[in-house]
């Protein structure tokens, strides 16, 4: 083989020989890369999950307390002064009285319908809820007293 042949083949096999390390350094570099984030991303996920805990824990402390101050409150009060002061409300607050009832009804045809009631049975509850806004909407909607004609309300007056 001549000499520049020799060279150039010994040139090329050093540079294949620097390639392949190089190649490997860039992925001994990336393992490691990936190793570390995954680290990190673990201890993350361990941080917000003892955050989450935490939260958790407040939460439902305060809606024990919550269900708590409830209890006491209602065991405290009468059931005529609660039927008075809903009395009292629905005729202050005609249209939101009417809103809280239709909730309940649909909280109620919720948790009915988790349970596996029957389908006949979700209707009547629904029909019977419905019927129960309607009237207390009927009788908490402010009567209208003017006359619907105002000449007729000149002459009467």
């Amino acid at each position: 083989m001549a000499k520049p042949e020799r060279e150039i083949t010994e040139t090329v096999s050093a540079l294949e020989q620097h390639s392949l390390a190089a190649a490997e350094d860039i992925t001994s570099y990336a393992k490691e890369a990936v190793e570390e984030a995954a680290h990190r991303a673990a201890d993350a996920a361990v941080a917000a999950k003892e955050v989450m805990q935490q939260t958790a824990g407040r939460a439902k402390a305060a809606a024990h307390d919550g269900v708590e101050k409830a209890s006491t409150a209602l065991r405290e009060v009468s059931a005529s002064d609660v039927v008075g002061r809903t009395k009292s409300f629905a005729k202050e607050h005609p249209a939101l009285f009417v809103a809280g009832l239709a909730l309940a009804g649909f909280a109620l045809t919720r948790v009915l319908r988790a349970g596996g009631s029957t389908d006949e049975a979700q209707a009547d509850i629904s029909r019977r809820v419905a019927e129960d806004v309607k009237a207390q909407a009927t009788k908490a909607a402010p009567r209208q007293t003017a006359p619907k004609n105002p000449k007729r309300a000149k002459a009467l007056g």
